[in-house]
């Protein structure tokens, strides 16, 4: 289980992106970064969410909530998103992507907010007592 250092999440408004540092509740030398990404190459609206180690300086999870297609290996198949990177060996380091249907039966309707809630119950992020916070103008 991982815990927000700061007990506001901030979310980010179209093309920026906001970072949140975690720590893992049992061995705090065990450090995460959360990364909500609305700065998209070409789609200023894509919104990807990002699990990183910090501790082991690698990815761990990626979900692409919008955006492009992904071409699985080995013949390319198309996979729409949203859809779920997650960096093992299994899954040949983020190299294939895992439908969201595939793993949750959940609706998006609110896509920032559901795919944020989403993702901090997937990889295990307590949320509890965390204030989500909108992009304000």
């Amino acid at each position: 289980m991982k815990v927000f250092e700061k007990n506001i999440v901030n979310l980010p408004g179209i093309g920026e992106q906001t970072k949140h540092n975690l720590t893992q509740i049992i061995d705090k030398s065990e450090k995460f970064k959360l990364i909500i990404n609305k700065k998209g190459h070409r789609n200023s609206e894509n919104l990807t969410i990002i699990l990183n180690s910090i501790t082991h300086k690698c990815s761990m999870v990626r979900f692409d909530v919008n955006g492009s297609d992904h071409a699985n290996p080995p013949n390319n198949e198309r996979i729409p998103t949203p859809h779920i990177h997650i960096f093992t060996d299994e899954y040949m380091n983020g190299g294939i992507a895992i439908p969201l249907h595939e793993i949750d039966d959940i609706e998006l309707i609110d896509e920032l907010l559901d795919s944020l809630e989403f993702f901090i119950d997937y990889t295990n992020i307590k949320r509890k007592d965390v204030i989500i916070t909108p992009k304000l103008l």
